[in-house]
């Protein structure tokens, strides 16, 4: 599903974001963390390289949540480690693919990583066709990344080739409701007088 969709780190911690925090960690509250990248460090392996990293330099791990957003659509929260120095600052020394200079960090009072694959939490804004075929594509992911995920890794071959199976299949599925059927998003509807002018699902 390209919905074109793009999360970056919230500019106001807004009630809804602080909902949904409370929703995943109600002991804290987010934080805007300072992103400075180390080498040692890779893009995407926060979970391993953070404690390494530490070991080394002194310091703690601080697991929790980089918060994201699609303003006013979507909130994301990706389990993240930063790096808590011996001066006691908590700093992101993970690289960002966007070149994020900051990011919105919900620390976590009790999870830590281990070695197991922690799924992406994601919320909708508004209720739509639309956010509710990217919350199903989104959930079909993160189960699929748990089931490839072996050594600290995802097998990102197979789970995109086994989610785009089963994204064809749903298309066809989709393909085959009737103009006059009820509507599949539950408003008991016709099809043809409520989401089939909505929203198509797109690669």
């Amino acid at each position: 599903m390209d919905s074109n969709i793009i999360f970056t780190t919230p500019i106001t911690i807004t009630d809804e974001i602080l909902a949904f925090c409370s929703e995943i960690d109600s002991a804290n509250r987010p934080i805007i963390v300072s992103v400075k990248p180390v080498n040692a460090v890779r893009f995407n392996y926060c979970l391993t390289d953070v404690p390494a990293y530490s070991e080394k330099k002194g310091g703690n791990v601080q697991f929790g949540w980089t918060i994201w957003e699609c303003p006013n659509v979507f909130l994301k929260a990706e389990f993240h480690a930063c790096w808590l120095n011996p001066e006691g600052d908590l700093i992101d020394i993970t690289p960002k693919a966007g070149n994020e200079n900051k990011i919105l960090f919900l620390p976590d009072s009790q999870r830590i990583y281990e070695h197991k694959a922690v799924a992406n939490r994601c919320k909708a804004l508004i209720e739509n066709e639309f956010t509710r075929l990217w919350l199903e594509c989104e959930n079909k992911k993160e189960e699929l990344r748990a089931k490839h995920f072996k050594n600290d890794e995802v097998d990102d071959i197979a789970a995109n080739a086994e989610f785009e199976n089963w994204l064809t299949s749903k298309r066809r599925n989709r393909q085959k409701i009737g103009r006059n059927d009820p509507c599949p998003c539950g408003s008991g509807k016709k099809y043809k007088k409520c989401c089939l002018n909505d929203v198509a699902i797109k690669r």
